[in-house]
């Protein structure tokens, strides 16, 4: 909101004008980035909208890869350096997946196997 226009990119000094101007997105500068740009118009700031919004997408799915990165090297350390590719995959799965497993009720609803 505070940005000089005159030296911003050609395409954007006109958006960034409108964008500065709107008393609306003005009260709104303090959420965090991903949620204000959402609520910048499409039809009104085409080119600044997907502009951030990409540059917020690149930022977040680079963290993802360098958590998923850390949590293979955590998996597959020095102790542990034999484990196969297919079996590093499901523990990085499991590492990484935002499911919890309740195990103990899977254990009860389990049916033990009887003697013939």
């Amino acid at each position: 909101m505070t940005v000089d226009i005159s030296v911003q990119p050609p395409d954007f000094q006109m958006e960034l004008c409108d964008l500065q101007s709107d008393c609306f997105l003005q009260s709104k500068v303090n959420l965090p980035p991903e949620e204000f740009w959402k609520l910048c118009s499409q039809e009104k700031f085409p080119t600044l909208r997907n502009f951030s919004l990409e540059i917020l997408s690149l930022l977040s799915s680079t963290y993802i890869c360098e958590s998923a990165f850390s949590t293979m090297n955590l998996i597959k350390s020095k102790s542990r350096n034999r484990i196969h590719d297919s079996s590093l995959e499901s523990c990085i799965r499991l590492a990484t997946t935002g499911c919890s497993i309740e195990i103990d009720k899977l254990a009860t609803e389990k049916q033990c196997q009887s003697s013939h």
